[in-house]
């Protein structure tokens, strides 16, 4: 596995300090779009140089200065955790807009209550954000500057480096496979979530190495799993509406509940251990030839 030789003599300290610092200036770039315009696409943009920095701070970990890592690890989950409910509230309601073209028009002013609520809290959670950005930004900038330290990176022998390499993605892709075995319609949601994960710091992980084709493939099974994790956040979601309100919201349950076991099926096709093995296996084929 010819690891380092799709990047020349680039050392992985060198490919990691332009990685993190890509992400920063992107970081940094759609969080002051978001301030501005509230779009949900710059805070999805946002979370993803977040979810990516983080990815690499932990999966790399050997290769940095561990004090600043810790620290680096800790800035940025806490960074995306105070995003985390404006997501899902995006998220929530792009689906209710699709709803809307599948019920019957008696149960239309249901979805529409529903989704006055959650833009109300929407614009409640992106109002309390605005507020905090000061210190948000300081936090962003002191990030800024960890990256931009060379002393932050560890240089070991390129030797050494390439064979650490491929035990990280061998390892990550053979936990993968682990929790893909035996995948069945009634798998917990927190397997399903914990795989979700697995995928996306393999995907980052390959995107940060310049395996751009195999970081590809892997998107249809991290998509599959994000539409489940999704579904249930909305139905817990929906639960405690119900709760409060002492109401039912039936239609709106019901799609949610028939979308998550269409999404659960799609899941166990596409995430079939087998299938990461092949596309890795094909992957490490190419790679020799080069």
């Amino acid at each position: 596995m010819s690891s380092l030789n799709d990047h020349g003599t680039l050392e992985i300290s060198t490919l990691l300090q332009q990685n993190l610092m890509h992400a920063q200036s992107e970081i940094a770039l759609h969080v002051k779009r978001f301030i501005q315009t509230d779009e949900p696409e710059s805070l999805h943009r946002y979370r993803i140089h977040l979810r990516f920095s983080r990815s690499l701070c932990q999966e790399f970990g050997s290769f940095l200065e561990k004090k600043r890592r810790k620290v680096l690890i800790q800035t940025l989950k806490f960074l995306q955790k105070e995003t985390n409910a404006m997501r899902d509230l995006d998220v929530f309601l792009a689906c209710i807009e699709t709803y809307k073209n599948r019920v019957e028009a008696v149960s239309l002013a249901e979805l529409e209550a529903v989704e006055n609520i959650l833009r109300q809290e929407r614009q409640d959670a992106y109002d309390r954000f605005c507020e905090r950005y000061e210190r948000e930004s300081e936090m962003l900038s002191s990030l800024q500057r960890c990256v931009e330290d060379a002393s932050l990176y560890l240089t070991p022998t390129q030797k050494h480096a390439s064979h650490r390499l491929e035990a990280i993605v061998r390892a990550r892709v053979k936990k993968i496979a682990k929790l893909s075995q035996h995948l069945v319609a009634d798998a917990s949601n927190e397997r399903l979530h914990q795989l979700r994960l697995h995928y996306k710091t393999l995907r980052y992980t390959c995107d940060a190495l310049g395996w751009k084709d195999f970081a590809k493939s892997l998107k249809p099974m991290q998509t599959a799993l994000g539409n489940v994790q999704d579904k249930h956040v909305q139905i817990k979601r929906i639960k405690r509406y119900n709760a409060l309100h002492q109401t039912e919201l039936r239609e709106l349950s019901a799609l949610l509940k028939a979308d998550l076991r269409e999404d659960k099926r799609t899941c166990i096709a596409t995430c079939k251990a087998e299938n990461l093995k092949k596309r890795f296996r094909r992957f490490q084929r190419c790679d020799e030839a080069r």
